[in-house]
């Protein structure tokens, strides 16, 4: 069994995550950042339960506020899961909070972002696919 992670005070005086980098979390970078915000309610037995639950950060993204997926899912006792339910919620109510309180502009220029963005992914992926299907033709096209 690995050791806990230690504590970083760099992480400590970082600001808060985004979604997109909660989601990329691993489970100990996730760890450790429950760990900064509910130190004073974990110990050493719920901080390995913690551990031994293997949380992502997209799935405490996912299943923010659902304590029952914590407890079910993942096997972690009542006190746990109530905890890990409130504070993936208060994020994601502080995430919800902070795009509602932007000004329209900012809120159309966002959403214009993301539409130019998902139009280049999918261009990216037409091209590679109209690239995989030139190659696949030209494998079954006879030599002359």
């Amino acid at each position: 069994m690995e050791p806990i992670p230690e504590h970083d005070s760099k992480q400590a005086s970082q600001a808060e995550p985004t979604v997109e980098q909660m989601k990329r979390w691993k489970e100990d970078q996730l760890l450790q950042w429950i760990i900064e915000k509910r130190k004073e309610t974990l110990d050493d037995g719920k901080i390995q339960k913690l551990k031994e639950a293997e949380i992502t950060g997209e799935m405490f993204w996912t299943y923010a506020g659902d304590m029952h997926y914590f407890k079910n899912e993942c096997n972690l006792p009542n006190s746990i899961s109530v905890m890990l339910a409130n504070l993936s919620g208060e994020f994601k109510e502080r995430v919800t909070a902070g795009i509602k309180n932007l000004h329209p502009r900012t809120l159309c220029k966002l959403q214009a972002n993301n539409v130019t963005e998902n139009r280049q992914q999918a261009e990216d992926v037409e091209m590679s696919d109209a690239a995989d299907m030139k190659s696949k033709l030209l494998s079954f096209m006879p030599c002359t």
